[in-house]
């Protein structure tokens, strides 16, 4: 089985830093709005969301196998 929790002292510093990232483009993206730039506040939004999933990495994988997803169908 996968392994789906933090076991490491790296996995840890991996997850803040996706977290702060996630922080980071989300204050850039309110500023870009601010400033009527749409184009790069939908890039920061999304960008700044993947990031956040990124950080979820670990929560979103152990859903997805309560789930049973995946599911090989060969």
């Amino acid at each position: 089985m996968p392994r789906r929790r933090h076991e490491s002292l790296g996995d840890m510093i991996s997850t803040v830093a996706f977290f702060g990232v996630s922080l980071t483009l989300a204050i850039a993206s309110a500023d870009s709005f601010f400033f009527e730039n749409y184009g790069k506040a939908v890039g920061f939004s999304l960008a700044g969301l993947m990031c956040f999933l990124g950080g979820l990495r670990y929560p979103i994988a152990r859903l997805a196998d309560k789930l049973g997803w995946p599911r090989k169908k060969w």
